[in-house]
C-alpha cells in the first residue's frame, strides 16, 4: 500500500514508474494497480523486459494517456449522477 502510519511516499518525476510508484502517485494500493494491469478491457500499460518475469514498469507518457482515458473530472461525474436521479 502507498501509505504507512499516515505517511504518503513522494515519488519524483521520472521516465518510468514501478508498481509501487504508481500506487503512491494515485493513492491506491499495489494490489489495485495489479488489478488494473490485469483487467481485460484497457489494462494499465505496464511492461516487462523480455529477459525477466519481475520488475514491471510503465512509461510516464503511456500512463498519462491511460489515465486520461480511464478517469473523469469530479464535476462531470457529479453532473452525470444528478441527471440519473430524476
Amino acid at each position: 500500500m502507498s501509505q504507512k502510519n499516515g505517511y504518503r511516499r513522494q515519488v519524483p518525476i521520472k521516465d518510468f514508474y514501478s508498481v509501487g510508484d504508481v500506487a503512491a502517485l494515485l493513492g491506491i494500493s499495489d494490489h489495485t494497480v495489479y488489478d488494473l494491469v490485469h483487467r481485460r478491457s484497457d489494462p494499465m500499460p505496464f511492461r516487462l523486459l523480455y529477459v525477466s518475469n519481475k520488475g514491471m514498469f510503465v512509461q510516464r507518457d503511456e500512463l498519462m494517456v491511460w489515465l486520461e482515458r480511464n478517469s473523469a473530472y469530479v464535476a462531470e461525474i457529479m453532473k452525470k449522477d444528478k441527471g440519473n436521479e430524476g
